[in-house]
């Protein structure tokens, strides 16, 4: 939307302004004036630019997600009643991941709270990890002043990791300045202790956590054999790959680990790819939807205007914008008034009025239908059915859409449900694959072994250019990565590395320094000469595993 309203700015300048903007959204006390959106202490062009922004989410009748919290907040702060209204209806509210909240939710919960409401929240300020997006764990660390009479319950006990793995995260948190004191225990005792590698580079890194998954469930390929790999099976992994996780601080790192995974044939599954909503040709498909839905959806409307083509090119296009503009309307409104248009050709209104007749059919129908019979409906009506036979590829993802829609879902909960999906919630703990994440999104989860990668200066703790560390919050997320683990931890670092465009050589991580030496075993990767794998006949046997 921002390309469309400033088709000047650069990529990096619209990201910047995004988060310029969504900073603000999150900062109640710089919208809220007088009761009225403003903002203060922000240069006119921010202010110019803020304002174009909304005007457009306006006549697209569209709210963005930081709108989602602070519109209500608006809303309650100009209209007392409405507020009392849903502090009646909200007689218990329960916060989960409390540490995580920025100011914007600070203050909704703030607005649907009064004495006689029940309030629960849950956290651990030791996790508060989002400060990029926004939120301050100091909402969570000033609750009991906020609620003088509420009760504390410290839930110490640790059901997840062995105590080994407990020991070793409490030392590397305790060193943060505000960190609060919680004996945390466990009745899993081990002793094995954390393995700590030293790799010569990124890719002998990847190798050797290859390498040890082999160790733990089996031989996977012919490589394996190759490289010498085979019959070093351990048989410490309860449930065979789906128990392991290979976690990194950014997806840079990812490439290396991949190469490798795949050469070894450990199968695996990552958070690194386009999730599956934000592949090009599923985005249009929801497009579709979403102009069904709301046709003044602008973004949807422009990505969908032409598929199948149907004759409204560049230059009809360019015309119904000037006509939006200089109308102060919708780009759907401008389409609507296409005949009213006199430098439109009759040509090029024919295929513009039979797309809004097309639309406003569907629409008359969607009180009656569910979204599967809305799928085949729209294939029917815009002609998609012939243009298939030479798109096989748009095919198959409509065709998967389908799959994922669920028994008698109708059109708003489908695209509600899609538009709040997290990047994890497509993650399948129960496929016999290994999980390939970032440190970020494996928090909530969990795993019998958990190796992580990257244990270096520059990458843990992150280090952008020209930026400072906010050594506290990586501190933190680091914590987050080790307690993903049940039974085993195995950490490395490599003395040289290829990222963002260099190699570089980096120390090892000071955090690795904070882990007293009865806890860890440093080792010295053993990695044979990566070869390439033979061509072989297919093992039948082998691929009965999967």
């Amino acid at each position: 939307m921002l390309k469309n309203i400033f088709p000047t700015l650069t990529v990096k300048e619209y990201r910047e302004l995004a988060k310029e903007i969504s900073d603000l959204k999150n900062n109640p006390a710089s919208i809220l004036s007088n009761d009225s959106p403003a903002i203060p202490e922000k240069t006119d062009q921010l202010f110019f630019k803020y304002n174009e922004y909304q005007k457009a989410l306006q006549r697209n009748k569209a709210f963005d997600f930081d709108d989602l919290i602070m519109q209500p907040i608006i809303l309650f702060n100009t209209h007392p009643d409405i507020k009392q209204k849903y502090q009646e209806k909200f007689l218990y509210i329960s916060i989960d991941e409390y540490q995580d909240i920025n100011s914007a939710q600070y203050k909704l919960m703030q607005q649907l709270t009064t004495p006689e409401t029940n309030l629960l929240v849950i956290g651990d300020p030791d996790q508060a990890i989002y400060g990029f997006r926004g939120s301050d764990r100091k909402f969570f660390l000033q609750f009991k002043k906020d609620f003088p009479d509420a009760k504390v319950f410290r839930l110490e006990k640790n059901y997840r990791s062995d105590s080994t793995i407990l020991k070793a995260s409490s030392q590397i948190i305790k060193k943060n300045s505000d960190h609060q004191q919680i004996n945390i225990w466990s009745n899993f005792f081990s002793d094995t202790r954390i393995d700590i590698f030293q790799t010569p580079s990124e890719k002998s890194e990847a190798e050797t956590i290859v390498h040890q998954i082999e160790k733990m469930v089996g031989a996977t390929s012919f490589f394996s054999v190759d490289s010498g790999r085979a019959g070093e099976n351990e048989n410490d992994v309860d449930s065979g790959f789906s128990e392991i996780a290979v976690l990194y601080r950014t997806r840079a790192q990812l490439f290396a680990l991949e190469e490798a995974f795949l050469r070894s044939g450990i199968p695996y599954q990552t958070f690194g790819d386009v999730p599956f909503y934000e592949i090009p040709e599923v985005k249009e498909i929801i497009s579709f939807l979403k102009v069904i839905q709301n046709p003044h959806s602008e973004i949807n409307l422009h990505r969908i205007i032409n598929i199948p083509p149907r004759g409204i090119g560049e230059q009809t296009l360019n015309i119904l914008m000037k006509y939006q503009k200089d109308n102060e309307i919708s780009l759907w409104q401008a389409m609507e008034r296409s005949h009213y248009i006199a430098v439109l050709s009759t040509t090029q209104k024919q295929p513009i009025e039979h797309f809004v007749k097309t639309v406003e059919h569907i629409q008359a129908k969607l009180p009656k239908i569910k979204i599967i019979e809305l799928i085949e409906l729209i294939l029917n009506k815009f002609g998609f059915n012939s243009y298939f036979k030479n798109d096989k590829k748009r095919q198959h993802y409509w065709q998967e859409i389908k799959k994922k829609t669920e028994s008698g879902e109708e059109l708003n909960k489908f695209l509600e449900r899609i538009t709040l999906q997290k990047e994890t919630d497509c993650f399948n703990p129960k496929a016999e694959k290994v999980a390939l994440m970032t440190l970020h999104a494996a928090k909530g989860l969990e795993f019998s072994v958990v190796f992580i990668a990257g244990c270096e200066e520059g990458l843990i703790p992150f280090h952008k250019k020209k930026k400072p560390i906010d050594i506290e919050e990586e501190r933190r997320l680091f914590y987050v990565g080790m307690t993903r683990a049940k039974r085993r931890l195995i950490l490395l670092h490599a003395k040289s590395r290829f990222l963002f465009g260099e190699r570089k050589s980096n120390p090892v991580s000071r955090f690795l320094n904070d882990i007293e030496q009865a806890l860890k075993e440093n080792r010295l990767a053993q990695i044979k000469d990566k070869q390439k794998p033979k061509a072989q006949p297919e093992d039948k046997s082998q691929m009965e595993l999967f």
